[in-house]
């Protein structure tokens, strides 16, 4: 598991204020220092750290600038000298040996990243990326009860976290502790129903057999949503469908090259799935009046859907999916 570092995410360094013309000159590149990262400055930023390190060498804030602009840069060799010196120079501040444990992470120094982490953690218990950093570590060498312990500590800080929330249910899945896992993932979902992670939550939970969310390729798109369900023998859509049909139609506005398939599956009953198909294409053409509605085609089957999945195949006795139409 990559960690993926988040290069906007560390806590504002505290300013140092002295007469001398080059401190003064270090503490505005102090101020600006996050500014800089926040908006991907980082030549920029650069430059003023180097300019700021030939005046004062042994400035502590303009070597951590020029460390993190360069580790975001993906330079972490060159990154490492100046993440170590501020590290000697201010070695009461955390955020020093977090990013100072990022950048042996990225050298693959496995052993010095958790060491650093864990020296952020003696400073501030509550230190939200080296607790979660601490935990991709654990994970990465299959230390699940350690992570859990990581996750669920960054969480008492955050419950929003989204690396936290994720990673929690993956660590409680590996130690089998399958109930709780489905529950986590329902969590996580509930919050962060999109990107790379959404996706893999999706599939995590499908493989328990529960379909509450699915991924649905549209165009070159693989999108995790909340599933399109309805209210029991009608056509009434199911709680929280239409967040997902907006979703849906909001693709199809941005895209006038996307047609799609709406496959409506009820077993023994295919007049209902039908009328389901004509139900949602109803609603994506009465919210969106610009779309054509060629690029709306409908399919129903009176039979389950079978879905395949990493743990095996699933057989849903109503279910809707979406087929990209492929231009002939």
């Amino acid at each position: 598991m990559m960690h993926n570092p988040k290069f906007t995410g560390s806590q504002m360094l505290k300013l140092l204020f002295a007469a001398a013309a080059p401190f003064l000159f270090a503490g505005c590149l102090a101020l600006q220092g996050q500014s800089f990262l926040d908006n991907q400055r980082y030549d920029e930023g650069l430059t003023q750290a180097k300019t700021a390190l030939a005046e004062n060498p042994g400035d502590p804030d303009a070597n951590y600038f020029a460390g993190r602009y360069l580790l975001a840069q993906e330079k972490p060799e060159q990154a490492l000298p100046y993440l170590e010196k501020a590290m000697r120079l201010a070695p009461m501040d955390p955020d020093r040996h977090f990013w100072l444990g990022v950048a042996h992470w990225s050298l693959f120094d496995y052993e010095q990243e958790r060491a650093e982490y864990l020296r952020a953690l003696a400073l501030d218990s509550e230190h939200i990326s080296a607790n979660l950093y601490l935990g991709h570590s654990y994970m990465d060498s299959g230390e699940y009860a350690l992570a859990l312990a990581r996750y669920d500590k960054v969480l008492s800080v955050d419950d929003l976290e989204p690396g936290a929330l994720f990673n929690r249910a993956a660590a409680l899945d590996q130690l089998g502790r399958r109930a709780e896992a489905h529950e986590a993932l329902l969590r996580f979902l509930s919050r962060y129903p999109d990107g790379d992670l959404g996706i893999r939550a999706t599939n995590m939970l499908n493989d328990q057999g529960d379909f509450t969310y699915r991924n649905y390729i549209l165009g070159r798109r693989t999108v995790p949503l909340r599933s399109i369900g309805f209210e029991p023998g009608s056509t009434r859509f199911g709680f929280d469908v239409r967040a997902s049909l907006d979703v849906i139609g909001a693709m199809l506005e941005n895209n006038p090259a996307l047609a799609l398939h709406l496959v409506a599956y009820c077993r023994d009953h295919a007049e209902l799935a039908k009328a389901r198909a004509k139900r949602v294409k109803q609603y994506l053409l009465l919210k969106h009046p610009d779309l054509e509605e060629q690029r709306l085609l409908l399919s129903w089957f009176g039979t389950g859907e079978t879905i395949s999945t990493a743990a095996g195949e699933f057989v849903l006795a109503e279910s809707f999916n979406l087929i990209t139409r492929i231009p002939e």
